[in-house]
């Protein structure tokens, strides 16, 4: 499913004096994703996680060997926030994420997440069975977040996301956390799943283009973007920011909070 249009007019919505309110400028690709990347990133005050993609060796043949294997690592946030994007970078497959470990200065996180870390050998039927016990799971135990999921078409390893309307602050994070971690465990009978951020310091954002991620109302829709290469634009295929947006509504404030530097 993809998203054709650019934009879209955000509703007016109720302040807590009961008056409407609206955005008047339409909610662009552009303008969701900065508002949405001011919503994930404001609790990272030292680190955030990065996706290293090693350098490549030319042998004889022309060819490229990578001199290493991709992973995650933690990167310094810049001193100016102003242009660093990495939601951006994110969604055009340079993949980012949050750290909560002490040395990061963590003070806050955008979501507590549920991995069940899954086992090449586990039948496949259990492993289904436990995604939808998880997913039951998450939603009677913390009934005021919202949920996305997100699934490894490779091998069916589902991820759970749980947001609240505004950023976590990091201890009751980790106890929501921990709590999320000792139900699933009972359901599963398997004391390897993650739960960020208790057991888990790190995870990388949802949207993942190598992954599908889906909502309340099914698969997240898509929308073509473009960049600025050598020879002008460059279109690429990402999720849509205005789309995981409407998902989650509570988030409007984060969207007039975008364009102050955090």
């Amino acid at each position: 499913m993809y998203l054709m249009c650019k934009s879209v007019i955000v509703p007016p919505i109720q302040n807590r004096n009961g008056n409407l309110e609206g955005i008047q400028k339409p909610l662009s690709e552009a303008r969701a994703t900065e508002a949405l990347q001011a919503f994930f990133f404001c609790g990272q005050k030292k680190k955030f996680l990065g996706w290293h993609v090693p350098d490549r060796l030319l042998q004889s043949d022309g060819s490229l060997k990578p001199l290493g294997t991709p992973s995650p690592r933690c990167w310094a946030v810049p001193e100016d926030r102003r242009r660093w994007s990495p939601l951006l970078e994110h969604l055009k497959g340079s993949y980012r994420g949050v750290v909560a470990t002490e040395e990061s200065g963590c003070t806050s996180v955008p979501f507590i997440t549920l991995d069940p870390d899954r086992h090449h050998g586990e039948d496949p039927h259990l492993h289904i069975s436990n995604v939808f016990r998880l997913g039951r799971l998450c939603q009677k135990l913390f009934p005021q977040l919202k949920w996305l999921v997100e699934v490894n078409l490779n091998n069916g390893s589902t991820k759970f996301f749980g947001f609240w309307r505004r950023p976590i602050p990091i201890a009751q994070a980790r106890a929501m956390a921990a709590q999320l971690y000792e139900r699933a465990k009972e359901i599963c009978g398997n004391p390897k799943i993650e739960a960020f951020p208790y057991n888990c310091q790190q995870v990388m954002l949802p949207c993942r283009t190598d992954k599908m991620t889906i909502i309340n109302s099914g698969g997240l829709p898509k929308c073509e973007r473009y960049k600025l290469g050598s020879d002008g634009r460059e279109y690429y295929t990402t999720y849509s920011m205005v789309a995981l947006s409407w998902t989650f509504p509570r988030l409007v404030g984060a969207w007039k909070r975008a364009y102050h530097p955090l």
